[in-house]
């Protein structure tokens, strides 16, 4: 790709990457004269249709300003954060809390069935208290119906707990948490694929209690 491009091009990246990738991709393109941002997107393929995303861009100030017309035309909350490598390191410390949250939702859920209450009520419990979250308003519904939506895959997510991993590793962040889940999501890969919904990572715990709050 850097080949390609012409001097004085900008290279984009939207997706979300390890810091070492960046400064790579980085090195390549300026060795050309090529500048770069690093510019991971958050708001799911709702937001990517609507041209709402959040987009979260390190870089030079000067190169982000030449490129804010095509970011705001791709989303509606387009931030600078700062130095190259910025926008990697806001994108995944945000979205860790996704799959984090599936998995305590998940567990809220089960410990609710396990001792009598619907999961239908206790989604509508968690939804409406101090629990209440985008996730359990999002995933929620798909968790007890079985309507996942195909659209992001569970070795996607578990990528992104890696590179959670990875990044705590690379900043010095001890993060237990993080470890667990991320360990929950590779043994969901291994038993179910890598282009399963993220959210078969509940069929573990399902499977571990033997109850299930799908319907199927």
């Amino acid at each position: 790709i850097v080949a390609a491009l012409p001097k004085s091009a900008v290279w984009i990246d939207l997706s979300t990457n390890n810091l070492e990738c960046e400064r790579r991709v980085r090195a390549a393109a300026e060795a050309r004269g090529i500048d770069f941002l690093d510019a991971p997107v958050s708001g799911g393929i709702e937001g990517a249709a609507a041209g709402t995303l959040m987009i979260m861009v390190g870089g030079d100030a000067q190169v982000f300003a030449r490129c804010t017309p095509v970011l705001d035309k791709l989303g509606n909350r387009v931030m600078h954060l700062g130095p190259h490598g910025a926008g990697y390191v806001a994108k995944i410390a945000q979205v860790v809390l996704c799959y984090l949250n599936s998995v305590a939702l998940s567990e809220a859920l089960m410990l609710g069935v396990k001792g009598g209450v619907p999961a239908d009520t206790m989604l509508g419990i968690i939804q409406g208290s101090t629990g209440a979250s985008y996730v359990a308003n999002r995933y929620g519904p798909a968790i007890l119906d079985g309507s996942y939506d195909p659209g992001f895959a569970l070795g996607l997510a578990h990528k992104d707990m890696a590179l959670t991993l990875e990044l705590a590793g690379s900043v010095g962040a001890t993060l237990p948490m993080c470890e667990q889940v991320e360990a929950i999501y590779k043994e969901a890969v291994d038993k179910y694929g890598f282009d399963q919904n993220h959210l078969m990572a509940v069929k573990l715990l399902e499977e571990q209690n033997g109850t299930f709050l799908r319907s199927i």
